[in-house]
């Protein structure tokens, strides 16, 4: 049977060998079932299907019993960690789109004859919002065609629309085509982590993680670095110019070199192989035929009950929230503390993320100690208290008020060096992405088999703050003051911390009263 044309990106490249050597791995060894099975689907961690009946009379089952060597989580290490350094190209791709064109506003609102706000909601506003919204239906769109195919659609609709930004003559064409690529670029962080638990065992995920979350985190730290560099040496349009054909680069990459990681496709596939090379249709998988309908349904709804029912979550989601009105607020705020009162160009404004980097990636190193520590936890027995991430996440917390005081009051140009506000952007980042890792960790640990609807509600609103946190943020520090708006975010980050040692000291207590938790 030929491929669907939304299948096609399946058949192609990479997937497309790793299909046909399916047909090759032998017959299962498996006689005919006797009787209807009770079967729980297993969506990105069993998320959506309850059980259900699969009448599997007269069929050859294909499944975890049967093909356990086509099963992601069996292969060897070095390809579990080459396919997330491969996916976490993906995510450094889109989120540097998401802030790329933070430096592109001036040139942009001379060009379209707009204020600066408007200009800063159709480049890195808009995006972000269109981010939240393509999150909720995009996501179960892997379970039905696969996690290869969604991802290489909608990366390459987003490098097309990331085209058309540049191209636009009217701020209205602009705004449409920054939505829709934030919309269609979503997958990379509502989707990758299925892949994560796609491929790894509890005491392989933590380290897995932690590698895709660097390069994820680093991406909107990295994107006013180069977008300052291109604003000021060629124009503000090459901000998208870059990265459409960086998005095509990494589209090519992933067609050529990752392969399918959700195991239900690949027993889906592995029974077709086998119907067509021995012509008995009785071969069969139970995830043959997924009810999208019913996906979706529960990927709009559910998301929700937890943002409304599930402390944990809901707690955790406005701890993000905030983390993330400061990380994307900064996009705008670093132009007003350094390209107003410091008066520097917009290269170099761009440069002053540099120090976030550096915190990110030593946030990174320091978190390697701590998935030792869970690694032996959990071989020696057998699982982990999800309470065991919030440890660094703690740190963290400490460290994000003090380098918020630490900015905010070393803003004298008159009396103290720029090296001096620049220099805490190393503990702010530091500090978010342990705040980021351990929020993730814990929702992911805690939910198990419901985790992908716990982190759809959580992505939804922490991008929809983030794109309002672009808009309300220069404002605020013009306004306020960098001194003021600074310490009033510090304030309000200092007030969070005994809340979340609350939740690192009473969780097992919270979770047992939970509908959902572990």
């Amino acid at each position: 049977m030929a491929p669907k044309w939304y299948e096609w990106p399946m058949y192609a490249f990479a997937t497309h060998r790793q299909f046909k050597r399916l047909a090759h791995t032998g017959t299962p060894n498996i006689s005919k079932n006797p009787s209807p099975e009770s079967t729980t689907d297993d969506l990105e961690g069993g998320d959506v299907h309850e059980k259900k009946q699969v009448d599997t009379r007269g069929t050859y089952l294909i499944d975890e019993t049967s093909s356990p060597e086509i099963d992601p989580k069996n292969w060897p290490t070095w390809k579990k960690v080459l396919t997330i350094i491969q996916l976490s190209s993906l995510g450094l791709n889109l989120t540097f789109a998401s802030s790329v064109s933070a430096t592109a506003g001036e040139g942009a609102a001379v060009t379209y004859g707009v204020s600066q706000a408007v200009a800063n909601l159709s480049g890195t506003a808009i995006f972000l919002i269109g981010f939240a919204w393509g999150a909720l239906p995009l996501a179960p769109l892997s379970e039905e065609l696969g996690r290869t195919p969604v991802y290489l659609w909608t990366l390459l609709m987003s490098s097309i629309l990331e085209v058309g930004a540049g191209r636009s003559t009217h701020v209205y064409g602009q705004l449409l085509c920054r939505f829709f690529a934030g919309f269609t670029g979503a997958t990379p962080l509502s989707n990758s982590g299925g892949s994560v638990v796609d491929i790894s065992r509890p005491s392989e995920r933590n380290f897995l993680f932690v590698l895709f979350a660097s390069s994820a985190f680093i991406g909107p730290v990295l994107g006013p670095v180069i977008g300052g560099l291109l604003t000021q040496y060629a124009s503000w349009e090459w901000s998208y110019y870059l990265t459409a054909i960086w998005g095509v680069v990494v589209f090519l990459h992933v067609a050529l070199f990752v392969e399918e990681t959700y195991a239900p496709v690949l027993y889906r596939e592995k029974a077709k192989a086998l119907r067509r090379k021995t012509g008995d249709k009785r071969w069969h998988s139970k995830y043959d035929n997924p009810n999208l309908k019913e996906v979706f349904k529960v990927a709009m709804v559910r998301p929700f009950n937890f943002l409304l029912k599930e402390p944990i979550v809901i707690f955790f989601t406005i701890y993000i929230s905030i983390v993330y009105f400061l990380l994307f607020g900064f996009l705008e705020s670093y132009a007003v503390i350094f390209g107003e009162w410091y008066e520097l160009d917009v290269v170099w404004v761009g440069v002053a993320f540099v120090p976030m980097i550096i915190g990110i990636v030593a946030g990174g190193i320091f978190l390697i100690p701590f998935c030792m520590h869970y690694d032996r936890i959990i071989k020696k027995h057998g699982s982990m208290q999800p309470e065991e991430h919030l440890k660094p996440l703690l740190v963290g917390a400490v460290g994000l008020p003090i380098s918020l005081f630490w900015l905010g009051w070393t803003c004298y140009p008159d009396r103290i060096p720029v090296y001096a506000p620049v220099s805490a952007g190393v503990l702010f980042g530091f500090s978010l992405f342990q705040i980021f890792v351990g929020t993730y960790q814990i929702i992911m640990s805690s939910y198990a088999r419901y985790a992908a609807s716990a982190l759809a509600g959580f992505t939804f609103v922490r991008y929809n703050i983030s794109g309002g946190s672009v808009m309300a943020s220069a404002p605020m520090f013009r306004n306020m003051t960098p001194h003021w708006a600074a310490t009033l975010l510090g304030i309000i980050s200092a007030l969070l911390i005994p809340v979340a040692y609350t939740f690192y000291k009473k969780g097992p207590a919270i979770r047992a009263r939970s509908q959902w938790a572990v």
